[in-house]
């Protein structure tokens, strides 16, 4: 989990009352947030004007802050505000107290409605501060703030037969990787899927059976033994290039030349909380990096391929990479051999979950947008799992019915791609969207 920094400020005017609480709406909102996770950073002065305000920030944009909390005591001019905001250049937390008289809240709806006109992210709310409400909405919002700072400047390795496919003109690089990296401040690194291989050779055949034993123990393993050597080797590789590249995502263009080169340890990697996609999707690879870095589950990639029209369901497929604790037991996880080509993957069915979200990053410059709609997972037995063509299946069912929410999905120009997690993850995603300065949709809301 992504720790963040939370710069803490409380501000008040001399002209207006409620400064009288200030102190102690400071001592109590410390006293809140310093056992809470978050690495707290904080004016320890009440911020009552200009000079104050750059007294207490002076050297904070060097500090890398996550989220700025203006807690306000009374009606403040929103020149102190930006000027607080500004110092910082992050998404903005601001929390009224609840006193009427203060106009506190009056000057919070002020700044929201600036920040909403000039693309500032940020979250409000009105209330005491030693409440669990003030933590928790705090928290929530610095959480998901430092997981978007992570990623704008975030490193992401294509893998590919490849690295240049020139069709617009003498350049290495894509329009949409210059959108990615405009957009969201990615930085694609193009190379070669051949390194992956090469790599992978290098490892010696002790340690890639060791791994085989430490990560297929319990799986029900039908893939040749010489395959899973290989496959083993490729996760050690994968390790070995995430850090010689400092990756914070990867995707391997393994379809079609390379058919589960990497399923087995995509499939290890996201049990050990790094996603790699096995289809050469780094938007997808960087959003399911993200939903970890929130929450800490394993995410699955999928794509619905059939609307169950007796139930009203979905059911979603992949040719079989996902984490295996994803199973309904280890066992009930299989690693077999890949047809003619020399990969391996793993198959099985989703466990019945109460909450699962499925999450997908659409769209290219000024239009990006994360998609997020919530589901229930049935789980599959064994003889539907077989009869369904195996692979990784999951059966899910949405409050509004399967086809009522494909309809949205395909009005809404939603991709094919899904990254599913177990848990709501929706408000999470939508406040990374919001810091990250692009579009969200909850489908199917």
């Amino acid at each position: 989990m992504t720790v963040p920094r939370v710069a803490l400020v409380v501000v008040s005017s001399p002209f207006e009352a409620g400064g009288d609480r200030a102190p102690e709406t400071l001592r109590q909102a410390i006293a809140r947030l310093e056992p809470s996770g978050v690495d707290l950073l904080v004016a320890t002065d009440i911020v009552w004007d200009v000079a104050d305000a750059s007294r207490v920030t002076r050297g904070w944009s060097e500090r890398g802050v996550d989220l700025l909390v203006i807690v306000h005591c009374s009606w403040v001019e929103d020149s102190l505000q930006f000027q607080l905001q500004w110092a910082v250049g992050t998404p903005v937390f601001i929390w009224s107290r609840p006193e009427p008289e203060t106009y506190a809240f009056a000057a919070v709806k002020h700044f929201a409605s600036v920040a909403r006109r000039t693309g500032l992210a940020y979250r409000w709310d009105q209330g005491e501060v030693d409440t669990d409400r003030f933590v928790e909405r705090v928290t929530a919002f610095a959480e998901a703030a430092a997981v978007a700072r992570r990623y704008r400047d975030s490193r992401a390795g294509l893998f590919t037969p490849r690295t240049a496919w020139r069709i617009a003109g003498p350049m290495d690089m894509s329009l949409d990787e210059w959108d990615l990296g405009l957009e969201l401040g990615v930085t694609v690194l193009h190379l070669e899927i051949d390194e992956v291989i090469s790599e992978a050779k290098r490892e010696s055949d002790r340690d890639a059976l060791a791994e085989v034993e430490r990560h297929a123990a319990g799986y029900t393993v039908q893939a040749d033994p010489g395959r899973m050597l290989v496959s083993a080797k490729v996760y050690l590789a994968a390790k070995r290039l995430i850090e010689r590249y400092d990756l914070d995502a990867m995707a391997v263009a393994c379809y079609p030349t390379h058919f589960g080169l990497v399923n087995v340890a995509t499939s290890w990697l996201g049990d050990e909380g790094f996603d790699l996609n096995p289809e050469g999707d780094v938007g997808s690879s960087i959003l399911g990096n993200a939903m970890i870095a929130l929450n800490g589950r394993p995410v699955v990639i999928g794509e619905t391929v059939q609307i169950l029209r007796d139930t009203d369901t979905l059911l979603i497929r992949h040719e079989g990479s996902g984490p295996a604790s994803l199973a309904a037991s280890p066992s009930e996880a299989f690693i077999v051999d890949l047809w003619e080509q020399k990969g391996t993957m793993i198959e099985y069915g989703m466990r019945q979950m109460d909450t699962v979200t499925g999450a997908s990053l659409t769209g290219g410059a000024g239009d990006y947008a994360i998609y997020a709609a919530k589901f229930r997972s049935r789980g599959l037995p064994l003889d539907e799992f077989n009869a369904r063509g195996r692979g990784f299946l999951a059966h899910l069912e949405a409050e509004m019915g399967g086809e009522a929410l494909l309809d949205v999905m395909f009005d809404s120009a939603m991709d094919h791609h899904l990254m599913l997690q177990e848990g709501d993850g929706v408000p999470a995603l939508r406040d990374l969207a919001d810091a990250w300065g692009i579009g969200f949709v909850e489908v199917g809301a």
